[in-house]
């Protein structure tokens, strides 16, 4: 079970370059009234897996789950998207993470080669120019309310496909 909704980090102010990322990626970091060590037993007990990513035009909600769990993986994937919490907690966890993760990308030529093509190529005003995790200003800035935000003002009925694929009926 695919949820596409029609944000992602191409849509991301300049000011807040990687905030469709980190709020993707916060939405798995505690749901419904479950924190995040919670949530993610309950997902691993059922031997399902969900998981949010922001691309450069959508961010996706995704669920994997044996079809004989699907009520019960339904239901936290229900918590995903639509009573994600966004603890103050986990954000600076996950700031903590990203801000390592660009320290480590100074010493991956991958990563150097793809950040300077882009660079290059659409220039840092462009949406596509600087990379979709942010830089180390816009990570240092996110607050909670700012994820909120973004989760609000994308996560609506009218901005996202669902798609379902396996052995389902309607019902």
């Amino acid at each position: 079970i695919n949820l596409i909704v029609k944000a992602g980090t191409a849509n991301d102010p300049a000011d807040q370059r990687g905030l469709a990322n980190i709020a993707a990626a916060m939405m798995e970091e505690g749901a419904g009234n479950r924190n995040a060590l919670q949530f993610s037993d309950a997902v691993d007990f059922l031997g399902a897996n969900i998981s949010v990513s922001a691309g450069m035009h959508t961010t996706t909600v995704s669920l994997f789950t044996p079809l004989s769990k699907l009520d019960s993986a339904l239901a936290l994937f229900g918590d995903v998207v639509l009573r994600p919490m966004f603890p103050a907690e986990e954000l600076e966890r996950n700031r903590i993470e990203r801000l390592t993760t660009l320290l480590q990308w100074h010493d991956e030529a991958r990563v150097i080669s793809n950040n300077l093509f882009n660079t290059t190529l659409f220039g840092m005003a462009h949406p596509y120019g600087p990379p979709t995790v942010g830089n180390e200003a816009t990570i240092r800035s996110f607050k909670v309310d700012d994820l909120k935000k973004f989760y609000s003002n994308n996560f609506k009925p009218n901005n996202a496909t669902l798609v379902i694929v396996g052995d389902v009926t309607p019902a």
